[in-house]
């Protein structure tokens, strides 16, 4: 009996990548993997300058008031300087009453409702400085330093002039009559109190005030 022959045949010749191929594959990879790591973070610290950004905006305005809110035509935010008649000492005195009777807060809420602790750190989670109650200053990422600043100095919004003119109902100064007019103005101590100055009109009705918050 005749004995069959097998043959096998191959359909083609398989090759394998080298360790270099490999190598080169990781490298490029890596190189890919960085690129994108760098954008996604750089999004991120914009986002994140963003937001502290407006986060110092919004302290500023709880300090000083915001000058754009009005209420019959007249200004009508003074923020916590409006009602103690000082800077605060902390940024937690915008949020907590530190034990002034004139308190009125809090004078942050909206994103700051929602963090006990966020009033006092910035988008990075690294805590704000504050300095002379007025400037407020963040690390950000390490690359820079962002402040803002409420005024140039405390006594800016603390100490400033109040004036005005008083007349009778048809416009007329007091004339003589000045010495009998007494005009009295009411205003937070800085301590959690009121206090009160009193003034005579000139004979042209004018009048002025002092050191006032």
């Amino acid at each position: 009996m005749a004995r069959t022959g097998v043959t096998h045949r191959w359909a083609g010749s398989a090759r394998g990548f080298t360790l270099i191929e490999i190598l080169m594959a990781v490298v490029v990879i890596g190189i890919l993997s960085t690129v994108a790591m760098r954008s996604i973070q750089s999004g991120i610290d914009s986002s994140r300058f963003r937001e502290t950004q407006a986060e110092m905006n919004a302290i500023a305005f709880a300090i000083a008031g915001n000058p754009d809110l009005y209420a019959n035509g007249l200004r009508s935010d003074f923020g916590y300087v409006g009602d103690i008649g000082a800077v605060p000492s902390s940024l937690d005195d915008l949020v907590t009453n530190p034990g002034l009777g004139t308190w009125n807060g809090p004078y942050l809420t909206g994103q700051f409702s929602e963090d006990s602790d966020g009033h006092s750190t910035d988008a990075w989670g690294n805590s704000y400085t504050f300095t002379n109650g007025i400037t407020i200053s963040s690390t950000g990422g390490g690359s820079q330093t962002m402040t803002k600043s409420v005024a140039s100095a405390a006594s800016d919004l603390t100490s400033n002039t109040v004036q005005g003119t008083i007349t009778d109902a048809g416009g007329n100064p007091p004339g003589d009559s000045s010495v009998a007019i007494t005009i009295t103005i009411t205003y937070p101590d800085g301590a959690g109190s009121t206090t009160s100055s009193s003034t005579n009109p000139a004979s042209g009705g004018g009048f002025s005030f002092s050191g006032i918050p």
